[in-house]
């Protein structure tokens, strides 16, 4: 499998890697894409690469429309693929509606920002994948360059549930 320096192709994968990572510590997740979450209050709102929630569950799986903020759950991480464009600044508008974290790809390497308040703080370690820090997400995304899907995403299971398994992760 190619990893594409597109956009696209980017949040994809990173997409199908938290996936494998949360499904593999057991973390339930709803993968919410690109929905636009309006803030009716603010009058403005975001539409992230992808937004993922990990909490609040019940309240996703119940709502029949759009998630107004701040009313609604915002989504617990939120990922940006920033190959041609900087999203950096939205990292403070996500901590604002109440994200609590959020990825950022650079083409590169995935930089982790931990949200709260009006507040990003860059840091080494997830939150939401306890014990996986910014560099075994870009270890693992990287290790996608030349493998197939159905080679890559087992590895990525495997490797979370050996780490998993490990004292004291």
């Amino acid at each position: 499998m190619t990893a594409s320096k597109t956009p696209e192709g980017g949040n994809r994968l990173i997409s199908d890697l938290f996936s494998n990572l949360a499904e593999s510590f057991e973390i339930e997740f709803r993968n919410t894409g690109s929905v636009t979450h309006p803030d009716i209050t603010r009058e403005i709102g975001f539409e992230p690469d992808t937004s993922f929630f990990t909490t609040r569950l019940d309240e996703v799986d119940a709502l029949t429309g759009p998630i107004e903020l701040p009313s609604g759950p915002a989504p617990d991480l939120i990922v940006e693929v920033d190959i041609s464009t900087v999203s950096h600044p939205k990292m403070e508008l996500y901590a604002a509606v109440g994200c609590r974290e959020g990825w950022r790809f650079d083409g590169e390497s995935i930089h982790i920002h931990v949200l709260s308040g009006t507040g990003s703080l860059l840091v080494q370690t997830s939150q939401i994948l306890p014990g996986v820090s910014a560099s075994d997400l870009t270890e693992l995304l990287q290790r996608a360059h030349g493998m197939m899907r159905i080679k890559w995403a087992p590895m990525v299971r495997d490797w979370a549930r050996t780490r998993r398994a490990e004292p004291g992760s």
